[in-house]
């Protein structure tokens, strides 16, 4: 009786360990083939980034949707054909990459189009401008710039 008793855990672990090393050789390549990537960061620290101006921030949506509401010193960028000069930093400058929410992968899109371009320290905000202005943070739009400018001229 020990003996099957003994025989059913190898037979046990053996089965599990094929099946764990079958999964495994898949994942490393995966890995492999991934390249650069790129880091989530949360709401605080990216306020913490755009107030002591350590990051370069990316508003990857519509030019609507930048207009009504984006983080204040934000650039807006398109992920389809974005170029390196359009996001004017440096390779190695932190760059930061946001959309409109959770649901939206347009950071994530332009976050790898950045990457592809040679970029090394990409982040993106994944909470985009919904989760920016839940958090309570000061939003940017391009109508108040506008009327600032009528007011000063």
């Amino acid at each position: 009786m020990r003996l099957f008793s003994t025989l059913l855990v190898a037979a046990a672990f053996v089965t599990g360990g094929v099946s764990v090393a079958s999964a495994c050789p898949g994942e490393k390549m995966a890995k492999q083939k991934a390249g650069p990537t790129y880091a989530l960061i949360e709401v605080d620290q990216l306020a913490q980034w755009v107030d002591a101006k350590k990051a370069k921030v990316f508003h990857a949506t519509s030019e609507e949707k930048f207009a009504k509401a984006h983080i204040p010193g934000a650039t807006r960028v398109d992920y389809d054909g974005m170029t390196a000069d359009a996001l004017g930093a440096a390779k190695d400058d932190r760059v930061v990459f946001y959309c409109a929410n959770t649901g939206c992968s347009a950071s994530e899109k332009a976050a790898q189009a950045a990457l592809k371009l040679g970029f090394v320290n990409v982040y993106v905000y994944k909470g985009g401008i919904d989760g920016w202005q839940a958090a309570g943070k000061q939003v940017a739009t391009l109508d108040a710039a506008k009327k600032k400018v009528r007011a000063d001229g």
